[in-house]
């Protein structure tokens, strides 16, 4: 169930969506990029989802890549900020995964 809420289907379905719309408008660069991220992002939160505890660093990177698909989805450029304190050692310090 873990995995479930950090994969969300509708998320899943929204984004093999944007790749389908992608192929049919004929932007294969654009289809084969999102497709290289989807897949990435996947696999990190498979690989996270075996964890019990990932680095700061890690779920940022993660974030990232999961917002990045968005704007991609959305055609729409926004702003966002993710602050850590710059006290926390991202690389080291742990947080529980998914």
């Amino acid at each position: 169930m873990s995995l479930q809420a950090k994969m969300n289907p509708h998320f899943i379905f929204n984004s093999l969506n944007s790749i389908q719309n992608f192929i049919l408008k004929n932007e294969k660069e654009k289809a084969n990029d999102y497709l290289l991220e989807f897949s990435k992002l996947v696999r990190i939160i498979l690989q996270n989802s075996k964890k019990t505890k990932i680095t700061i660093q890690n779920e940022f990177d993660t974030l990232a890549i999961y917002v990045d698909l968005e704007v991609k989805r959305l055609r729409k450029k926004f702003e966002y900020k993710i602050e850590i304190d710059a006290s926390i050692d991202t690389s080291n310090a742990l947080i529980p995964s998914l």
